[in-house]
């Protein structure tokens, strides 16, 4: 759910301000959510959706950016990252 603050919050905006900007957070959402179903129907996994991956111009217009094909879904059994076990004398 998109939450918009009060107007009074703000320190006394119009109030339809508060509709306007929750109707453009409710836009981008929508796009972002067509974009990720578009990929999908293409047959094509973005990986590791997060805000820098999501551009948004100023007529509120969004791209979802970054595809890899290369983005592991899961880690190898020989994962470097983990620290192999030492042995006790």
């Amino acid at each position: 759910m998109i939450h918009c603050p009060s107007t009074s919050s703000h320190g006394g905006g119009l109030p339809g301000d508060c509709a306007c900007r929750c109707g453009a957070q409710l836009w981008v959402a929508y796009q972002l959510l067509e974009a990720v179903a578009q990929a999908h129907g293409a047959g094509v996994c973005h990986g590791d959706i997060t805000c820098e991956n999501v551009l948004v111009t100023s007529w509120n217009w969004v791209f979802l950016s970054d595809f890899a094909s290369y983005k592991p879904t899961t880690l190898p059994a020989d994962n470097p990252v983990r620290p192999k076990p030492t042995s006790s004398p």
